[in-house]
């Protein structure tokens, strides 16, 4: 049979719980003001406004009690907004953040997608330029209009290679989706 419990025994039960609820919460409002602060750091860092140096500097400036729930929410941060134009800042903080070897080395396998895809962009950015400038060349001929001064100072204003590469940057995104997930798991691990 089963033993009923006292009042006493579950009221002592309670108060444990209350406790150990207290001390998390405790130890929360101490790490809130440097998670602020991380959120901050992270965001900038995603939108390429602050350098991935600067970033890794400003962690190292974290008291350690807060070190490791400021790396879950950067884990999560950049989980959430890693794209083709902030990877390179990204992989940098992470390479500074990792304490272990799978993240290490997934790092490494990120960045060779990465060089790949730049690459691809490259060369679809140069060949689309050379035919719109072959087309702009060919239209200017036949208004009797010689020479491509006039074409290339307009060209350089425009954003033709935004819709280049999107697609190629779409697809990049879709690679990126297992990287993702490993780092939002990083997130959620209790130890970093």
């Amino acid at each position: 049979m089963k033993k009923i419990k006292s009042a006493a025994e579950l009221a002592l039960e309670k108060t444990k719980t209350y406790a150990h609820a207290s001390k998390d919460t405790e130890t929360s409002d101490e790490n809130r003001e440097y998670l602020k602060a991380a959120e901050v750091l992270a965001a900038s860092l995603l939108d390429n406004k602050t350098a991935p140096e600067k970033a890794v500097e400003a962690l190292e400036k974290y008291p350690d009690k807060a070190k490791v729930a400021v790396t879950k929410l950067f884990f999560q941060k950049f989980a959430d907004g890693i794209n083709f134009k902030n990877t390179p800042a990204v992989l940098r903080v992470l390479k500074h953040l990792a304490q272990d070897e799978v993240l290490l080395n997934t790092c490494t396998e990120v960045n060779q997608i990465y060089e790949e895809y730049d690459q691809k962009m490259e060369q679809k950015k140069q060949n689309a330029a050379d035919e719109n400038s072959r087309m702009m060349l060919q239209k200017l001929a036949q208004e009797g209009i010689k020479g491509t001064a006039i074409y290339k100072v307009n060209v350089r204003e425009s954003d033709f290679n935004e819709s280049v590469c999107k697609p190629l940057e779409e697809e990049y995104n879709r690679q990126l989706s297992g990287f993702r997930s490993f780092l939002a798991g990083k997130a959620r691990e209790k130890e970093v």
